[in-house]
C-alpha cells in the first residue's frame, strides 16, 4: 500500500494538549524509518515552533499557520516545505488569517486548501477559498489560483502529475463560465463551474495469438494487459459538478 505516492504521507497534529514538539519529533523520526513523508498541523492556535520543526524535518507541507511567527517564516524560507493556508477555517472560527502575504513576499510557496471538516470548517467550495485569499489575505487572483492548483498539488507531492495544464500531466481540468479568471474570486457565493474534465485510467485485457517465426506454430490465446488513459467530461448539471471542491 505504501508504494502509492499519495499514501506515503504522515500527517501529525501538533498542538498544545495533543502532541508537543518533543513527541512530534519522535513520531517524525520513527516515520522516516518507514519512508513516510511528514505533513504537520502547525501553529493554528499557538506558535510553539511547529513551522520550524516541519522545515527542519523536510515536511512536504505545514498546514494552518495562523499563528506562525517571523522565526517560523524564516525557517520555511530556507526549506522546501509548502505553507498551506486555510482561510475558510479562519472565517468560520473568527480567528486571524495566516500571514500569506508575508510568506509569499519571503519567497515561500503557499498553497490553499478548504480544511473541510465537521469541527471547524463546513465549506468545501474552493471558489470561496479564493475569494477569502484575495480579500482577507491580500493575495492576488493569480497567486490564489496558483496556490489552489499547482502549489496544492506540490503540498501532496503530486505536482509532476497534476496541478497545471502541461504535456505529460493528467488532464484534470475545471472549466468556468466566466469571461475573465479574476471573476472567479470576485463574484463569490455562486458556482461558476461549467464542466469538469477528469483523467480516467483503466486496465483492459486483450486476447491474441502469436505465430512463432521459428516453427510457424501458433501459440495462444495470450492475455495482454493494457493501460488506457482517457478524458471523461462531466456535464454541468451532474452530481460531480455540484460536489466538486471548485
Amino acid at each position: 500500500m505504501l508504494r502509492k505516492k499519495s499514501w506515503r504521507r504522515l500527517w501529525t497534529f501538533l498542538r498544545n494538549g495533543y502532541f508537543d514538539l518533543k513527541m512530534t519529533e519522535q513520531i517524525l523520526l520513527e516515520a522516516k524509518r518507514y519512508g513516510l513523508i511528514p505533513k504537520l498541523h502547525a501553529d493554528q492556535l499557538n506558535a510553539i515552533g511547529a513551522s520550524e520543526l516541519g522545515a527542519r524535518h523536510n515536511a512536504i507541507s505545514v498546514d494552518h499557520l495562523e499563528k506562525t511567527t517571523d522565526a517560523g517564516i524564516d525557517a520555511l524560507k530556507n526549506s522546501q516545505t509548502i505553507a498551506t493556508v486555510l482561510p475558510g477555517c479562519s472565517l468560520f472560527l473568527n480567528h486571524p488569517y495566516a500571514p500569506a502575504r508575508t510568506m509569499i513576499d519571503a519567497g515561500i510557496p503557499v498553497a490553499i486548501a478548504s480544511d473541510f471538516n465537521p469541527g471547524s470548517q463546513m465549506c468545501y467550495s474552493m471558489q470561496m477559498m479564493l475569494t477569502l485569499a484575495c480579500t482577507q489575505m491580500q493575495m492576488t487572483p493569480e497567486e490564489a489560483i496558483t496556490a489552489a492548483t499547482l502549489n496544492g498539488a506540490a503540498a501532496l507531492g503530486l505536482s509532476n502529475e497534476i496541478g497545471s495544464i502541461e504535456i505529460g500531466k493528467q488532464a484534470d481540468v475545471v472549466l468556468y463560465n466566466v469571461n475573465d479568471y479574476r471573476y472567479i474570486p470576485y463574484h463569490y457565493g455562486t458556482n461558476h463551474v461549467w464542466k469538469i474534465v477528469r483523467t480516467v485510467c483503466c486496465w483492459i485485457f486483450k486476447y491474441y495469438q502469436i505465430v512463432s517465426p521459428l516453427n510457424k506454430r501458433t501459440y495462444g490465446p495470450i492475455i495482454g494487459l493494457f493501460r488506457i488513459t482517457t478524458a471523461r467530461t462531466c456535464l454541468e448539471n451532474s452530481e460531480e459538478r455540484r460536489a466538486v471542491g471548485f
